[in-house]
């Protein structure tokens, strides 16, 4: 029996170590599976914090901006399938479609704006913008250049006014007065600066230059008698609004008008031309002797203009000109005139509409090659025969050459007393 109760005893103890050893292995297996859990679920955050983080990053590379929830955003936006499950080529092909992307994607509009140069577009827009501004500004050429309604003999001539002067204002349109739908006036508005170099110009502006006035004695050696030589008091060049209205059909005038004080025509550059005489009170042979380099001078309100042979005008036309040189005194003075061979170009156009070429040489020809006699050159500085810019025989002023016109006079005015055409109008 005790052996019975040994047998027993041993059983009943053996049973219970395996219970207790299934109930540790119950534990660990539990242990087991909620650290399995616990990676399981570590994992997945990790797979989703780093899905998550690989659209931020590439927004943040693109766009400077770190945003937690952008995934979603990005994923929505670029069309992207997460399902996938290749989180590597995922980032790649997100980052491709969203660089490339025009239509969906916003960050793609950045970022194509930023590697496409599309604020360059902007940057135009925003240049034509200020261009336009500009053209608003003006007084009756309000949109600018036209030349639609220009007369076709006249258009080859007045888009000279557009392509001369590349620095500042000239336009040229055409205006209808009375609201007939037929224009009455050939215009050309002109903020009135040379591009060429003056001494009236402030010394900040790239076209200063100084110069010796004392040059005049010797540039203007034929009607010099003493006169004061100096620049023209404290006036310099200032922008200006000057519009010139020419008839649109120029025409004779059978009774002539006198050409006023101020500005009678525009030279090419926009310019004015004034005519021969002083303001009252002063003498032109005065005032010859304040000229710049150029042949020009400001007045009081710093209109810049030419009484005479707009010389640099000239050269920069590709005109023929020629360095003259002279010593007094130990000091050389130099400048540069007409050679005389200039007579067929265009400088400009007077109000009346008829157009100014050149001085007057021994040398002129009209647009067939005939030579043109300077005998008949008449008491307005002018005469008729066809010309480059005009197929048909036109009258056309010249810049008088020395002694050559009614007056005699050595200098070369632009024009005498009086306009040979009906003149338009000219306003400031």
């Amino acid at each position: 029996m005790n052996k019975l109760f040994m047998i027993a005893f041993t059983t009943l103890l053996l049973s219970a170590c395996g219970a207790e050893e299934g109930l540790t292995q119950a534990e660990d297996d539990t242990q087991v599976s909620e650290e399995e859990q616990v990676n399981e679920e570590s994992t997945s955050d990790e797979s989703t914090e780093e899905e998550s983080t690989t659209p931020d990053d590439d927004t943040t590379s693109e766009d400077d901006a770190s945003n937690e929830d952008d995934s979603t955003e990005q994923d929505d936006v670029s069309g992207e399938d997460d399902s996938s499950g290749n989180d590597d080529t995922t980032e790649e092909d997100d980052t491709t479609e969203d660089d490339s992307s025009n239509e969906d994607d916003a960050t793609g509009d950045d970022d194509a704006a930023e590697e496409d140069d599309a604020p360059g577009e902007d940057d135009v827009a925003g240049d034509d913008a200020e261009e336009e501004e500009e053209v608003v500004d003006a007084e009756v050429c309000t949109t600018g250049s036209q030349l639609g309604d220009i007369p076709a003999n006249y258009v080859a001539a007045l888009e000279k006014y557009t392509t001369t002067n590349s620095e500042y204002t000239v336009y040229v349109c055409t205006q209808d007065t009375n609201n007939d739908g037929t224009a009455d006036y050939m215009v050309v508005e002109s903020t009135n600066q040379p591009e060429h170099e003056s001494y009236y110009f402030e010394d900040d502006n790239h076209h200063h230059e100084d110069f010796d006035f004392n040059t005049n004695k010797y540039k203007y050696d034929a009607v010099y008698d003493s006169q004061r030589t100096g620049a023209a008091g404290n006036n310099m060049i200032e922008a200006q609004t000057v519009v010139m209205k020419m008839p649109i059909t120029p025409s004779a005038a059978a009774t002539k008008t006198v050409t006023p004080y101020g500005t009678i025509g525009l030279a090419i550059n926009g310019v004015s031309f004034f005519n021969e005489n002083a303001a009252p009170g002063d003498d032109i042979t005065e005032e010859l002797f304040t000229f710049d380099q150029c042949s020009g001078h400001p007045q009081g309100s710093g209109l810049y203009h030419y009484h005479v042979d707009p010389v640099c005008l000239i050269r920069d036309l590709g005109g023929e000109v020629t360095t003259v040189t002279h010593t007094a005194g130990g000091k050389t003075y130099s400048w540069i005139e007409d050679t005389g061979t200039n007579a067929g170009l265009l400088v400009g156009f007077l109000v009346d509409g008829f157009p100014v070429y050149g001085p007057v040489g021994n040398s002129e020809t009209d647009c067939n090659g005939v030579a043109v006699s300077s005998d008949t050159i008449d008491e307005y500085n002018g005469h008729s025969h066809c010309t480059t810019e005009f197929s048909e025989t036109i009258y056309h002023y010249h810049v008088k050459t020395a002694e050559i016109g009614a007056t005699g006079e050595a200098v070369f005015w632009v024009t005498n007393t009086h306009y040979y055409g009906e003149p338009g109008l000219l306003e400031r």
